[in-house]
């Protein structure tokens, strides 16, 4: 009987050791096969130790067949429990990395991305951005807009591609970007002279390094500065210019939107308006005198003919 014990415990791990090693799972996202194991592999190796001893050594005294029965019992439901549903979940292999990843618009609080797809498969992309604060999302497609974000911030900006199983994923593709600055606020040019003009602001909301300052004109003037203020010099008299600020992030080449007024510069100094003046004035009496006496001559002269006695 013992060897009928042994013959069924042997056909019994053949078959389960057999179905176990040749069962093959399809994964849906690389549609590729891999070899299923069994979870109880060390329970039944255990188990059958255990049995072949009792066969083997027939253990004294103990008279009952039943053991080694229940033991092939307990390997059978072991090796049912472990195969499950016939495969253990897929093992899935690093994705590729994303290419060609770009920025495609940079607002004051948002940046969009876009890249190309890896090669293989790839079933979804977290995309992170690390900065203050620093955003995390996972999309299945090849670009997203990332809001939320600080004017004038840096952010570092990471797309991960993701397997199947949204666990395993592949190397990080890396760039770094600025948010655009806010506006500035309250700007007002006093001051003003025949060749300057002194401009102030207010700093705008978010982070700002710095502040591009433009006086549009003949001649265009240009500064960059650190205050909230700024005296542009070299300006002609009497000339109309466009005054901009534009607020910069600390690469000093990302800016925001401008902020512009116009005025003037003033005329000539007042002792040379004074001297103007005056000439303009003897100028124009002359003039009024050659047009005026003519006629009011021609006018007494009729009028003294009409009334002549």
């Amino acid at each position: 009987m013992k060897i009928i014990y042994l013959i069924l415990f042997l056909l019994i791990f053949s078959a389960e050791q057999t179905s176990g090693d040749e069962r093959m799972y399809e994964s849906t996202a690389a549609e590729q096969h891999a070899p299923c194991s069994s979870i109880g592999w060390k329970s039944m190796l255990a188990l059958s130790a255990e049995v072949a001893a009792q066969l083997i050594g027939e253990e004294a005294g103990s008279g009952d067949e039943s053991v080694p029965e229940r033991k092939i019992e307990n390997m059978t439901r072991l090796l049912n429990e472990s195969s499950g549903n016939g495969c253990h979940d897929p093992i899935f292999g690093e994705p590729a990395v994303v290419a060609s990843l770009i920025i495609s618009t940079i607002t004051t609080t948002s940046i969009a991305l876009s890249w190309s797809a890896p090669n293989g498969n790839a079933a979804g992309y977290r995309v992170e951005a690390v900065g203050n604060p620093s955003k995390n999302l996972t999309v299945n497609t090849l670009f997203t807009d990332i809001t939320g974000l600080v004017p004038g911030s840096n952010y570092t900006l990471r797309v991960i591609t993701l397997a199947a199983d949204n666990v395993t994923e592949g190397d990080a593709v890396t760039i770094s970007r600025f948010t655009k600055p806010d506006i500035v606020t309250n700007l007002i040019a006093k001051n003003i002279t025949r060749t300057s003009i002194t401009l102030m602001w207010s700093a705008p909301q978010g982070h700002a390094h710095g502040y591009r300052v433009e006086a549009i004109g003949t001649p265009n003037k240009t500064v960059t500065v650190d205050t909230l203020f700024t005296n542009i010099t070299g300006l002609l008299p009497a000339s109309n210019y466009t005054l901009q600020v534009v607020a910069l992030a600390a690469d000093r080449v990302t800016g925001g939107d401008a902020v512009a007024i116009v005025t003037f510069t003033s005329g000539l100094d007042t002792t040379l308006r004074m001297k103007l003046s005056v000439s303009a004035s003897a100028t124009k009496e002359k003039e009024l005198e050659s047009i005026i006496l003519p006629e009011l001559i021609k006018y007494i002269e009729q009028y003294l003919e009409d009334n002549r006695f």
